[in-house]
């Protein structure tokens, strides 16, 4: 990917656009020495500069812009390239620490194109690439800026709950750039994978009710302060009364003669009309001349025919200020956007997919669940203190992405990061807890628990946590108390469920997006129908078909739910081609688990975050530790009669042994039922066909091809 670089020479203080290749452009952030002198200067100085004041040599440093390609053609001509790259800024960091672990959550995902540190020293640069869900990018220039504008709202909202840190809405360009920087370690993936925008996406951004910034202040004419979402409203409001004025002109305009002074006619009235939609929205009088003084269509007017034709305007209608029905809408989804952030602190939490709300400055720290009385009380201070909100109005703000996106498991990991050692093995002694004789236990415990993590973070989109501990002991021996202590507290109460009925399934997948510890409790009680079927699909699903609350849309949702069991029986795997996705750990009779002693959870789990971003020791199960699995638990099948009648016809034999006999299948249930007298039905048969092939694949029994079919070494009892 290229990027373009603007620099101005030092004589003659002129613009060039050079062409850079991002994976050197990173290497030159490391190693240019004359700009790291610069960098390094400007980060010296800034905490010494007054607030708004620039740096004096801030122009040494060049401009990066990595969303668009711009080539010189010729001495005046440029060919400018979409490159459908966004930049997203963290600010507000204070010291190297912080800058370093947001670049290193950011590079956890694959999306990331780079990550790094801000000329200032106190943001990190992230950029994301991205591409219409066809694979193409807009050729259009006003397709492209709507594009650009959802890619960064897209990858605003998804970075902000992966690093941590919210990132401010703004209104992004392709055009946007950022200052040469200095960073010893900068990440760059050159293979990172585009983030795919649907097309349908784009009509919707290019409707003015669908900018953000479209709202993002409360308007009144008598108190507003300047700032930069105070010009973006006025802005939004010219470009609204514009519109308005151009489609009731339309008609006239279209008969207009091509001469000269009709088109500066035209102009005029279309000025006057565009005034009087601007009045009727509230914008002021002189923030109307300014607006229209840099609009390209009144250009062709002198200035100061531009502001008396406003005064004018303003003066005979003064009366009309403020009237426009839309103006009257927005003032009413302003206030109340002021009035709930004064008063409230609400979130969506994707567990519970659910609105949570505290009130602001109180000593009440605990979010509790919106419900209707709550909302009906909030609608009532809202109209005490002047505002015609109505239920609609308050569904609609709670149902909008406007409130905050919320995930107690994210959360909790990125509070308890860099809080391990690096040496005690926590996860191991977790697992000493459990006193059996598996010695599989203890390592493949430690993946499981990994990828439990994982599964809560999303490191892996493709994979889930496919394979479920499962606790055999009797009653009393702390099995289920084992499942709960797996979370912490502050996770216990919204992410642990149990799970004893699967009649509806669509409730079952449901779990697994607002879940986080699934107890699958008395597992003997599943039938032998859901372990082989259903179950068996479900632990190995890494995302579930659904739809979110207020959304009419399916889409895959991320799944956050891991498994455990309990059970007191010991032949409860029914699967007769292999139980693989089981880590079986029978506790002794007489012992217990230990869930007195306290766990400390936070270098627990810290200890796993910090083994998940070094990739070692891994959080999924390599094949040969599947075998493992799979050759272990066959002493915990369940023995069905065609089983039982299997043995006691024949036993496992080699080609070695005397008296041992190459059958096929059929040849095998015709034996069982000559001495037995059970016969196999088709569904028994084909039970047996598949046992059979699972424990030919073990070696436990030997199987051999003759004649184009399969055969097995068998000898009579």
């Amino acid at each position: 990917m290229l990027c373009t670089i603007y620099s101005k020479t030092i004589r003659s203080k002129k613009e060039k656009a050079s062409i850079l290749d991002l994976e050197e452009l990173c290497a030159r952030f490391q190693t240019d020495e004359r700009r790291r002198r610069t960098v390094e200067a400007l980060r010296a100085e800034l905490p010494k500069l007054p607030p708004s004041w620039h740096w004096k040599d801030i122009h040494l440093l060049p401009l990066v812009c990595p969303g668009i390609l711009r080539k010189r053609l010729r001495s005046d001509e440029f060919r400018t390239t979409y490159n459908g790259v966004v930049l997203l800024e963290v600010n507000g960091l204070h010291n190297a620490n912080e800058i370093e672990s947001v670049k290193r959550r950011a590079a956890n995902w694959p999306t990331t194109m780079a990550a790094f540190a801000g000329s200032s020293g106190e943001s990190v640069k992230i950029l994301v690439g991205g591409k219409l869900d066809d694979g193409t990018l807009p050729t259009d220039a006003q397709e492209q800026e709507n594009f650009h504008r959802v890619l960064y709202d897209t990858c605003a909202t998804a970075y902000a709950t992966v690093i941590g840190h919210l990132l401010k809405p703004k209104n992004a360009k392709p055009d946007d750039t950022f200052r040469w920087t200095y960073d010893p370690t900068p990440f760059v993936n050159t293979q990172a994978q585009p983030i795919l925008i649907q097309k349908s996406d784009l009509k919707r951004a290019s409707t003015p009710g669908n900018q953000r910034d479209l709202n993002a202040a409360e308007y009144d004419p008598e108190s507003t302060q300047p700032s930069f979402e105070t010009n973006s409203l006025y802005r939004r409001r010219f470009a609204l009364a514009l519109k308005t004025a151009r489609e009731q002109a339309a008609e006239r305009t279209a008969s207009e003669t091509g001469t000269q002074d009709a088109a500066n006619d035209a102009v005029l009235r279309l000025l006057e009309a565009t005034t009087l939609e601007a009045l009727r929205l509230g914008i002021p009088q002189e923030e109307t001349v300014r607006q229209a003084t840099r609009n390209l269509r009144f250009q062709v007017l002198e200035e100061e025919q531009v502001r008396t034709t406003v005064e004018c305007v303003y003066l005979e209608n003064a009366h009309k200020a403020g009237k426009n029905r839309n103006h009257g809408m927005q003032e009413l989804v302003f206030k109340l956007q002021e009035f709930i952030r004064q008063r409230y602190d609400l979130r969506f939490n994707e567990l519970t997919n659910g609105v949570e709300w505290r009130r602001n400055h109180s000593a009440s720290f605990v979010f509790q669940p919106l419900d209707n009385r709550v909302m009906n009380t909030m609608i009532q201070e809202a109209q005490e203190n002047g505002l015609e909100v109505f239920d609609r109005d308050m569904k609609r703000f709670l149902g909008s992405t406007r409130v905050r996106d919320y995930n107690a498991a994210r959360a909790y990991l990125r509070s308890i990061e860099e809080r391990w050692d690096g040496r005690t093995d926590y996860i191991g002694q977790l697992a000493n807890r459990v006193p059996t004789d598996n010695p599989l236990w203890n390592k493949m415990f430690h993946t499981w628990f990994l990828g439990m993590v994982a599964q809560w973070d999303c490191w892996d989109p493709v994979h889930g946590n496919s394979v479920v501990p499962l606790l055999i002991g009797q009653q009393g021996c702390g099995k289920s108390t084992f499942g709960q202590l797996l979370l912490p507290p502050e996770l216990r109460e919204v992410g642990y469920r149990e799970l004893v009925d699967f009649r509806s399934k669509s409730e079952v997948e449901r779990l697994l997006t607002n879940a986080l510890l699934i107890n699958l409790d008395e597992f003997n009680q599943i039938s032998e129908k859901i372990q082989q079927g259903f179950l068996k699909n479900l632990v190995q699903k890494a995302s579930v078909k659904g739809r979110r609350p207020y959304s009419s849309v399916t889409q895959n949702l991320p799944r956050f739910a891991s498994f455990v069991a309990t059970t007191n029986m010991t032949d409860v795997l029914a699967d007769p081609s292999g139980s693989r996705r089981f880590l079986v750990a029978e506790i002794p009779y007489g012992k217990h688990i230990d869930t007195s002693t306290p766990i400390p959870y936070t270098k627990l789990y810290a200890q796993a975050v910090a083994e998940l971003e070094s990739g070692s020791p891994l959080h999924y199960f390599t094949p040969e530790e599947v075998a493992e699995l799979e050759e272990y638990n066959s002493r915990y099948t369940s023995k069905r009669i065609e089983i039982l009648r299997f043995f006691d016809t024949f036993e496992p034999a080699t080609e070695a042994d005397g008296a041992t006999l190459s059958l096929r299948l059929s040849d095998i249930a015709e034996a069982v039922r000559r001495k037995t007298h059970y016969s196999y039905s088709d569904k028994s048969f084909n039970y047996l066909g598949r046992w059979l092939t699972s424990e030919s694949k073990a070696m436990r029994i030997r199987k051999r091809v003759s004649n184009g079919s399969p055969v097995y070494l068998v000898r009579p009892r």
